[in-house]
Formats: structure tokens, sequence, C-alpha cells
């Protein structure tokens, strides 16, 4: 949330800075909703996918590479939780590689950040193809979308 019209008048290139107050975010988003959020966040793509893995993989070689990526994931996750303690100035993730490493490592944490998001998006995008692979055929799916738009229209 921006301040007053003095810090809006500020250049662009102190909105990257963690120290800028000009981008320090309200952090009022309500528990119920933050819930859906890590909810969705955890039951994602990744679970769907367990069956088919632990298939593939066999239930022990399957429950070794499980317990490895959660020792992985839950060191990874103490590094970052003890860097953001020392560093509570920075909101993100690029902030905080820049305040630790510097320019370059901002640079690198903004595009694994953006690549991040944009594998969610391809993730979902396969998924909802894969989904649609096996739809319905085309009259069928024309008229469930019609009626189905017609009774939220009047909801």
């Amino acid at each position: 949330q921006l301040g007053d019209d003095s810090t809006n008048s500020e250049d662009l290139s102190d909105t990257i800075q963690p120290e800028s107050p000009a981008v320090v975010p309200t952090g009022k988003v309500p528990w119920i909703l933050m819930t859906f959020i890590m909810t969705a966040e955890v039951i994602g793509n990744g679970v769907l996918s367990l069956p088919r893995a632990y298939a593939r993989l066999g239930w022990i070689p399957a429950q070794l590479v499980l317990f490895g990526l959660y020792v992985i994931t839950t060191h990874t996750g103490m590094l970052l939780f003890r860097q953001r303690n020392g560093q509570p100035q920075c909101r993100s993730y690029p902030a905080l590689f820049l305040k630790i490493f510097g320019k370059a490592a901002y640079v690198y944490a903004t595009l694994l950040v953006y690549l991040l998001l944009f594998m969610y998006a391809a993730a979902g995008g396969v998924v909802q193809a894969t989904a649609w692979g096996g739809a319905p055929s085309p009259p069928f799916l024309q008229s469930l979308i019609i009626n189905s738009s017609g009774v939220f229209f009047f909801f």
C-alpha cells in the first residue's frame, strides 16, 4: 500500500528495495482465505499424480523418494525461515536474495519466481487439457454449457 503523495512520486527503481516503505504490504488476509489458499496449494496437482507414481515406482521406492523430498523440503524451509527472521524487512524471496547476495541474485530469484508461476499455470493447463480430452461429445458439451450459464444467470 502506497503512502502519501510524496512517496508516489519516487523513482520506480526504489520499489525493488526491501527497505522501501512504499512497497510494504498490508498483511491483512483473513485467516479463512489463507486456510483455503494453503489447502489448495498442498492438495494440488502433485497429490493427483501420486497413485501413478506409486504404480510405476513400487511401494518401497516411492516411499523412499517421498521421504527424501520431505527431508530436502524441511531443510530448505528451515534455512528460509532463519533467513527471513534475520531480515524482517524483506517481504519476498527476491528481496531476501537482494539483501543477502546482491543484485545478481535478485535478478536470478525474480526469474525463478516468474518461472515457478509459469510452471504452475502450465501444469494447470495440462491437467485441464487432459480432463477435457475425456469430455463428452461436443453437442452434449455445448448444451451443458448453455444450460449451466442460464442457471447461473438467473441465480
